[in-house]
């Protein structure tokens, strides 16, 4: 809405008004009675308007509210525009998103306070991460850290690999958005990706998101329906299409039925299913009971062919059971020609499972570490090394000894793991132990970190939090 009044127009200060005092809660603010009566909907357009009709002359009014609060509904009515940010300070302090709502509401402001730029731009830089997430899960990646800087540009590292990734800008800059609503962030992640952990950091200039990524068949079916995308086969998420995504229909295979939205197929427009779904050829169609569809196919298959419509990929092992069957490879192989599904990526259940193991080794490997970093820190240590050898076990110098310390892996696997992804734990190292600098290197036969510990008060609070 357009404020009527125009401040600016020099014909406004002929007749100058008498000047109006607001005192809210304490904290005194002075206007135009135009100002507030050019929005009669409002409390004090109202009031003002009545008072005028009665004959009142208002030149003082007192609000037991919240003043610090208020200050942002008068800025409305100055502007026309809403002006609140989390981190504006008002009488030294912020105003919160709860404290600004209930003002909104007494003083009856015509603001809706979640389609404000923050709120907008807040719920972008979310489906931008959410992006970031699903890009790195297409390569099966189990660490993502994402880096947001105030001066440079973002980075994102898929287990220990560091590319530069643009976050797409919004009216507020992302970094501003990343260090404001950075455990806000992390708990949305962790809602919509179910089983994931984050952990996030905030140090000068930089915002760091930290996610642990966890694969099962129901995060991936979450997955499925969460984000658009461009059809194409490299693509992980299918899209809603806008007249396809409206109704539910029951798929029945074999006398095995599946509640799906028909845009699940769409995806693979070309495959059976995705001609026989796609728009035009729906008045083609004619199902029973208003929205059931046959298909006299093998419904325990059928199983594997829905799986590669979510998820891109089929997991499949001869060992594998579907409503107390097992599907032999010929089986499948019969399906996937019915369907007409082409040179579809076949994950073995076993590959996937061991793929799995691997981070939880990885996790395992990065507590230990952890752990001697807490007991250099119980010692006051500034530098702590951890050596971690091709043939032979671990060591840590914490008093300038190097002594041998366990870590719960075999150990080809521990190296392994150590010389891959030596990149991402020096990062994470660093995230944990904030303040504090981490340096590594590798070798043939040794990776190193060594750990330069900086005391301070947040280190210490994390190092409690740790313990």
């Amino acid at each position: 809405m357009e404020n009527p009044k125009n401040h600016d127009n020099p014909l406004n200060l002929i007749k100058p008004e008498e000047i109006i005092v607001i005192n809210v809660g304490g904290i005194k603010y002075e206007t135009y009675p135009s100002t507030l009566t050019a929005y009669p909907e409002t409390l004090l357009g109202a009031m003002l308007l009545k008072g005028k009709e009665n004959g009142r002359k208002e030149n003082q009014l007192f609000f037991k509210r919240n003043g610090r609060a208020f200050y942002f509904i008068m800025e409305y009515y100055r502007t026309t525009k809403f002006l609140w940010s989390p981190d504006r300070l008002v009488e030294n302090q912020t105003v919160s998103q709860y404290e600004l709502e209930s003002e909104l509401h007494y003083f009856q402001m015509p603001i809706n306070i979640e389609k404000s730029e923050y709120a907008s731009s807040k719920e972008k830089f979310k489906k931008s991460i959410e992006t970031t997430i699903i890009e790195a899960m297409k390569e099966w990646n189990h660490i993502i850290q994402i880096g947001i800087f105030m001066t440079e540009k973002t980075t994102v590292n898929y287990d220990g690999k560091v590319i530069h990734h643009d976050i797409e800008e919004t009216q507020i800059p992302i970094f501003l958005l990343a260090s404001l609503f950075k455990d806000e962030i992390c708990g949305h992640i962790e809602e919509i990706f179910e089983g994931c952990q984050c952990k996030q950091t905030f140090g000068e200039g930089q915002t760091t998101f930290l996610i642990f990524l966890k694969y099962d068949t129901k995060i991936m079916r979450k997955l499925a329906r969460m984000m658009p995308y461009e059809i194409n086969d490299s693509n992980f998420i299918s899209q809603g299409d806008s007249s396809n995504e409206k109704k539910l229909i029951i798929l029945n295979v074999g006398g095995f039925k599946h509640e799906l939205y028909p845009s699940t197929f769409s995806r693979f427009n070309n495959s059976f299913l995705g001609v026989m779904f796609s728009d035009r050829n729906s008045k083609l169609l004619h199902p029973r009971n208003g929205n059931e569809f046959f298909i006299d196919r093998n419904g325990q298959a059928f199983h594997f062919i829905l799986e590669y419509y979510f998820t891109g990929r089929i997991t499949w092992s001869p060992s594998t059971i579907v409503a107390g069957s097992t599907i032999t490879k010929q089986e499948l192989d019969e399906e996937l020609d019915y369907f007409q599904i082409l040179n579809p990526v076949i994950d073995h259940a076993e590959h996937l499972t061991a793929h799995l193991e691997l981070g939880a080794a990885l996790k395992r490997l990065v507590s230990a570490i952890e752990g001697v970093i807490t007991s250099g820190m119980e010692q006051s240590r500034d530098l702590i090394q951890i050596d971690i050898f091709r043939d032979t076990p671990p060591e840590a110098n914490i008093t300038g000894i190097p002594e041998n310390f366990y870590i719960p892996l075999e150990q080809k696997l521990l190296w392994d793991l150590t010389f891959h992804h030596a990149a991402a734990i020096q990062s994470h190292l660093e995230i944990v132990f904030e303040g504090s600098h981490c340096e590594y290197d590798c070798s043939a036969e040794t990776c190193y970190f060594r750990m330069l510990l900086v005391y301070d008060h947040e280190l210490i609070t994390r190092y409690a939090a740790l313990t």
